[in-house]
């Protein structure tokens, strides 16, 4: 689409138009947008707010970055919690991207925020702030790895993954332990194949067995599509497997052997070539 047929849309006196404009070119409104920015974060919409929020991950203009600045940090105070914590991500972008950045001038108006009602919006703000090296951030980031909010605990993971925080290990071996659902396990794996310790390696083995929970299994081959369930396990299964190989410690050998035996074709396969790995770097 033209970028005047898209300035059109995001002028549309219907919010619905503006809400679809803004979701579908989020990413270009820095660009072909920057004269209606300062409007489009002050919109009655919320999702349009948001969404604009969100394409200011791809602002590079100096000036455009000066002029929104006062209004990305007035939304860090919106009454909802989606545009406050896209504001307060923003606000981490900004500060890598732009050296007239000044962390300690907006980093008071971003503290609140580990006190919001919203634990997804605490969770954004542990990680902004333990991006600035404010400490106390790190443990509230660390805490919420555990929260039975799903979402916290997603933002949450995101930031022990960017900020690779050894220290969150034992908080992200225990979500494991309540974590069911596969696509989130398989973030959490992604997680540790980040942030390496040796303390992963009997979870990480568990999942080399990993068989997907029936209810998971029906809902995604009825719902979404029957090859999802399938291709789901082995990437989690070999999502450990490939962490395993890069920690390379020499007691995962023994721990993995029982596995030869697994009823599993796949299993067995997924543990020979681990064990080929292991007995190899044994040697050499």
């Amino acid at each position: 689409m033209e970028d005047s047929q898209i300035l059109a849309l995001l002028k549309d006196p219907d919010k619905e138009v503006r809400r679809r404009a803004a979701w579908d070119y989020s990413h270009r409104l820095p660009t072909i947008a920057r004269p209606l920015l300062v409007p489009l974060l002050r919109d009655e919409s919320w999702h349009v707010r948001s969404y604009v929020l969100m394409g200011l991950h791809s602002l590079d203009d100096e000036a455009t970055f000066q002029e929104v600045l006062p209004v990305v940090i007035n939304c860090l105070q919106d009454e909802h919690a989606e545009v406050r914590r896209q504001a307060a991500d923003a606000l981490r972008t900004f500060s890598w991207r732009f050296k007239s950045f000044d962390r300690e001038e907006v980093m008071p108006r971003v503290l609140p925020l580990l006190e919001d009602q919203n634990l997804e919006t605490q969770a954004q703000a542990a990680h902004t702030l333990a991006t600035w090296g404010y400490a106390p951030a790190v443990a509230r980031l660390i805490a919420l790895v555990n929260s039975a909010d799903s979402g916290a605990r997603t933002f949450a993971l995101r930031g022990v993954r960017y900020l690779q925080l050894k220290e969150a290990i034992p908080a992200v071996l225990a979500a494991l332990e309540q974590i069911d659902h596969p696509q989130e396990l398989a973030s959490v794996l992604d997680v540790l194949s980040i942030v390496q310790s040796k303390e992963a390696i009997p979870v990480l083995v568990r999942f080399l067995s990993y068989r997907m929970p029936e209810s998971y299994a029906g809902f995604f081959s009825h719902v979404v599509n029957p090859k999802v369930p399938d291709s789901l396990t082995t990437g989690i299964r070999r999502s450990a497997a490939q962490t395993l190989k890069q920690l390379n410690e020499p007691q995962t050998l023994e721990l993995v052997r029982p596995l030869l035996d697994d009823p599993d074709e796949n299993i067995r396969e997924l543990a020979r070539d681990l064990v080929q790995h292991f007995e190899k770097e044994n040697q050499a």
